[in-house]
């Protein structure tokens, strides 16, 4: 079982230069500041079935983490079609984490019974460089370089010596290159994107004890190659009518992740949660009435190829099929809607563990049906 609370509170505030026509050696520029304030408690159980939940092995985090960060981007254009930009984004972040295990049973399933507390901070400066070209006034080509930060933390896991496992921050390199364009006087839109992403001191659930899965604490275990292109096309078939579609193909493996206490290797491995083909594909339809009021009427069709659920890859998830609906009607200032999600009740799993030489799965929601009722002002 696993239960989870958490809360949090953030705000942004930022700065804008005015808008200005793109001519040639004129700026744009932005900065801003950040701040996120969470409190979270959870807990991972798991014991005999024909015990009471109270008398389950658990392992728990009581976290609260506070994030500071300021930011900013400059814009300029050496001509009016070409616009190189440059940002920066400082970061710290500290982390006040208690981890604690239970074991009423005496069995030990998440290891001896302890409470540890750790409190890590972590700074980073991340750099983004771009290049936006308008070769045309229907078409935008464009480039992007990119680090990416993660921050470590305190995990619901205690050290074999009896400390608090803490880990550090994940990063990584990001390249992109892609195209948005505009066909047939607006009516189609079609975007590529090509990415190729080096991830280093990734963050993994590592298993401590061969015979005994539940034992795991979080390493910077793994460093990761990721690349791949998508592929996005949106017709507005009518004035009522619009249909979209994606296609994204992705490859990413680890490139070197061994864990020495087990005795593995899964350099070469795919990538958890990661399909190789994503397809998808949508329509709307908005019929406007009387007095404001229009009634609209959604679909959508999601693929996904088989995946792995852990960096061992024992086990596959079979390629799935999802479909959800929904209609409602919609005024000014609110809507309400009845909808549908995974509408054919397709079986899969979200989650899967081995133990004992046994597989374990975690099945997903099958059809879902439900009413939302929204406000604005």
């Amino acid at each position: 079982a696993q239960d989870e609370k958490q809360w949090q509170v953030s705000w942004e505030f930022r700065l804008t230069s005015p808008e200005m026509e793109p001519d040639a050696g004129a700026f744009r520029w932005m900065a801003g500041a950040y701040y996120l304030h969470e409190d979270y408690k959870g807990s991972q159980l798991y014991g005999q079935a024909s015990l009471p939940i109270g008398q389950f092995d658990s392992n728990s985090l009581d976290q609260t983490l506070n994030t500071y960060s300021v930011f900013g981007e400059v814009g300029y254009h050496l001509t009016p079609d070409i616009e190189v930009s440059g940002g920066l984004r400082y970061t710290i972040e500290s982390k006040d984490g208690t981890a604690t295990i239970v074991s009423p049973t005496g069995a030990g399933l998440f290891g001896a019974p302890a409470s540890v507390s750790a409190s890590p901070a972590f700074h980073n400066l991340s750099p983004e460089f771009g290049l936006n070209w308008r070769v045309t006034p229907d078409a935008l080509v464009y480039g992007k370089v990119s680090r990416g930060f993660k921050g470590g933390g305190v995990s619901q896991f205690i050290e074999a010596d009896g400390s608090a496992n803490v880990y550090d921050p994940e990063t990584d390199w990001s390249y992109e290159v892609g195209a948005k364009t505009s066909w047939l006087d607006g009516r189609l839109d079609l975007n590529l994107a090509a990415f190729a992403i080096d991830w280093q001191n990734k963050h993994e659930r590592v298993s401590v004890d061969a015979t005994i899965p539940t034992l795991r604490v979080i390493r910077n275990a793994a460093s990761v190659s990721s690349y791949g292109f998508e592929m996005e096309a949106v017709g507005r078939v009518s004035e009522e009518l619009t249909l979209n579609a994606s296609y994204g193909y992705l490859d990413a493996t680890y490139e070197d992740f061994a864990v020495p206490a087990i005795g593995a290797d899964y350099s070469g491995n795919d990538v958890p949660y990661a399909p190789r083909h994503s397809v998808s594909a949508g329509a709307n339809w908005t019929r406007e009435l009387r007095n404001d009021l229009a009634f609209f009427a959604d679909a959508t069709y999601s693929y996904r190829s088989s995946y792995t659920f852990d960096p061992e890859g024992a086990y596959r998830q079979k390629p799935t099929h999802i479909v959800n609906a929904a209609l409602g009607l919609k005024g000014e200032h609110w809507s309400a809607s009845i909808w549908a999600r995974n509408l054919t009740g397709e079986e899969y799993l979200t989650g899967y563990f081995r133990f004992s030489g046994e597989d374990y799965g975690v099945g997903a929601e099958g059809r879902t049906i439900g009413v939302t009722l929204k406000a604005t002002w």
